[in-house]
């Protein structure tokens, strides 16, 4: 018999049995579950949304809520100064239509070095970084600067660049860092300055009008006697009874200054000497991305000024090697002019998006594609067997360049307070491969004597950035074949 002490036994207590119930009853379950969705309502309603600044808006007297259409999706500012992330996410973000345009470039191209290397810069332009991709060719920069730093002229620069597109392929500025009398006035980057006589580079614009104005051929018959490279008085005579009968693409291959002279007195006249320097872009802005000085072409107002700028005798028509590049790239590209520039495209470095692409943009005719063949020829007799034969041994001696043209115009004169001035202008170009098309101008101040021309740097740098490009298609030619 089982003793009762009082109070139920543990199997008939309240809570039931150990075997037989799972919790306390209905009524108890139900109050925690009142309480626990009171919770979670205090919760979701209040506290959460003080953290997120979405406590809803104070309401007036009338209990009416204060309506405020006008409030940002942001919160309101305050004293905490933001991180860089946070100001980035908020602020830099580009409109969709944004983009950058060529007259944009000179202030974008500000910060950039002036010894350009061809690789890509990080640059800032509006308080936005921006990777600018260059189409200058590190390669090419390499060496010219190599031929500079082997042959150490006083100053010396270096452009190439395709006469059918306006890129710029290799641009560097050279001065003796140990030579005491580069510390000079002498402005640089050298390649924009055009305080540089032109020399004979202005024999290409008498050559020009001479063909399109009176109608000369390459084989045009004239005469001259003395000193081929002096312009004396008795020199520059209408009609000489006796003297040395020459074609004019002899006399332009080998530079003769009276026949030049004697062709610009007598025949075209200072008015179309000074059109067509104009017509080449002389006493006009070039639209370059960077600063360049005008190059001058002075109206000669007597004849032995005329003569002197028919022959480039002058010191005083003077051009930047910019310049004499687009001068010989306008012969290479039957007269048209484009617009040189040296940025193929601008990444915005937030958004990885393009801002900026290059095209083609024509700048000015300096004379009619019909003129082309004779001053071509003119051209090609500097290489062959004028100023510039040696410098074009390889390019003459090797049959991959047999269908090429090719050709330019040298030019020397001494620059008071400098020095000796040696110029070189030419090009290397495939009529039917815009790529392969390349035009140059190359100038040293003041060289060492009898170790290098500035012809032999301009014909090696055209002729070795066409080899490489024909052996990347010969590579390329065969890995397809493999595959």
């Amino acid at each position: 018999m089982t003793k009762n002490y009082g109070h139920t036994p543990y199997k008939h207590r309240r809570y039931g049995k150990r075997n037989g119930s799972s919790g306390p009853p209905q009524k108890g379950r139900i109050r925690l579950v009142l309480f626990l969705i009171l919770v979670s309502f205090f919760f979701s309603r209040v506290i959460i949304p003080s953290f997120r600044g979405e406590v809803e808006p104070p309401k007036r007297a009338d209990q009416t809520p204060v309506k405020d259409d006008a409030r940002p999706d942001t919160t309101e500012p305050s004293d905490t100064v933001p991180t860089q992330e946070v100001a980035l996410d908020t602020s830099a973000t580009l409109p969709p239509s944004f983009s950058l345009t060529h007259d944009d470039l000179p202030q974008l191209l500000k910060s950039a070095s002036q010894d350009f290397t061809g690789t890509p810069d990080t640059l800032v332009w509006q308080d936005r970084s921006m990777i600018v991709h260059y189409s200058m060719k590190p390669r090419l920069n390499r060496l010219g600067k190599s031929f500079m730093e082997s042959y150490r002229p006083r100053f010396g620069a270096v452009v190439l660049f395709q006469p059918k597109t306006g890129r710029i392929l290799s641009l560097s500025s050279y001065e003796n860092p140990d030579n005491p009398e580069s510390m000079s006035e002498f402005s640089t980057p050298v390649y924009t300055n055009a305080s540089i006589p032109a020399a004979s580079i202005a024999k290409i614009v008498t050559a020009t009008a001479a063909v399109e104005i009176l109608g000369h051929t390459e084989q045009h018959v004239l005469r001259y006697h003395g000193d081929k490279y002096t312009l004396e008085e008795d020199q520059l005579q209408q009609h000489l009874s006796a003297g040395i009968d020459i074609s004019l693409r002899r006399a332009f291959a080998e530079s003769i200054n009276p026949v030049f002279g004697t062709m610009g007195i007598f025949e075209l006249g200072a008015n179309n000497l000074y059109t067509y320097a104009q017509n080449f872009g002389f006493n006009t802005k070039i639209p370059f991305m960077l600063p360049v000085d005008t190059s001058v072409f002075h109206y000669p107002q007597t004849n032995l000024e005329i003569a002197q700028a028919a022959s480039g005798f002058s010191y005083t028509n003077t051009i930047s090697p910019i310049h004499g590049a687009l001068m010989a790239g306008a012969i290479a590209n039957q007269g048209i002019m484009l617009t040189p520039t040296i940025v193929d495209s601008v990444i915005d470095l937030e958004t990885e998006k393009q801002v900026y692409a290059r095209s083609d943009s024509y700048w000015r005719r300096a004379f009619k594609a019909k003129n082309y063949p004779p001053l071509n020829e003119m051209m090609k007799d500097v290489s062959r067997y004028g100023t510039a034969t040696s410098a074009f041994t390889f390019v003459r001696d090797s049959p991959r360049f047999r269908d090429f043209h090719y050709g330019g115009k040298t030019g020397t004169l001494t620059m008071a307070g400098y020095g000796l001035v040696d110029w070189f202008v030419g090009y290397l170009l495939d009529e039917d491969d815009v790529e392969q098309n390349v035009a140059c101008a190359v100038v040293m101040i003041k060289p060492p004597r009898w170790q290098g021309r500035s012809s032999y740097i301009g014909a090696e740098l055209m002729r070795r950035h066409v080899m490489n490009l024909q052996e990347q298609v010969q590579h390329e030619q065969k890995d397809t074949a493999h595959e």
